[in-house]
């Protein structure tokens, strides 16, 4: 695989975003980036020229890409479309959290001192979805999405294939607390639209250079 993307431009998204609540509060999620980093490092391994739009993370860049650090999905998603064009491949692997809340509070917000009122409500509003915007576009990228499911995993990933207009989806069921999210494994299956590939359970590495490959040898041969 040393060579499978020479040549081409790979964008990866990795991590979660935060939406803040307040000055100390935020909305996230619990994805840790880790597969989405590993991506980029296999992509880069195998030729590409690659650039990681990440959340925060506490994690080191791979060796030989160009990293764009991002806090919200809004940032997340103005990062990515300024490099959407100049890109062949688009690995969506971040876990872009979904709602945001409608009114950011400029300070804190204080427990009630009032100790009947134990209820607390707060507006939410959906965040832009990153990945319909890329597939929308006439020219696009290959576009390569990633689904964390809790039930119906494989119907969930189906929909969301043929839904989000994606090339490819890999998904994972995360109700299995021994894989994905913070863990250094993963379990995932790779959908396309006539076919399907279950990858074992193994380090996130391997899933990631195999899924690259898996790619690859997909991608059209005018790129």
């Amino acid at each position: 695989m040393p060579h499978a993307l020479k040549n081409l431009s790979v964008l990866v998204s990795a991590g979660p975003t935060q939406e803040r609540i307040d000055p100390v509060r935020f909305i996230s999620n619990r994805s840790s980036g880790k597969q989405g980093f590993e991506i980029a490092r296999a992509a880069e391994e195998a030729g590409a020229k690659v650039t990681l739009v990440s959340g925060p993370v506490n994690l080191k860049s791979p060796a030989g890409i160009e990293r764009v650090n991002v806090h919200t999905a809004e940032e997340m998603k103005s990062e990515v479309m300024s490099r959407i064009d100049k890109c062949d491949v688009f690995f969506a692997v971040a876990a872009v959290t979904d709602f945001r809340p409608r009114k950011l509070l400029e300070q804190k917000l204080k427990r009630p001192t009032d100790l009947a009122q134990s209820e607390l409500t707060i507006q939410l509003q959906t965040t832009d979805d990153i990945v319909q915007a890329v597939t929308a576009k006439h020219d696009r990228p290959y576009v390569v999405g990633f689904a964390a499911e809790t039930n119906d995993v494989l119907k969930n990933a189906r929909d969301k294939l043929m839904r989000k207009n994606l090339d490819v989806i890999v998904v994972n069921d995360v109700s299995d607390p021994t894989i994905g999210f913070e863990g250094d494994e993963n379990q995932v299956t790779v959908v396309f639209p006539g076919s399907e590939l279950e990858l074992e359970k193994q380090s996130k590495y391997k899933i990631a250079q195999q899924v690259v490959e898996l790619v690859a040898n997909a991608l059209p041969r005018s790129l």
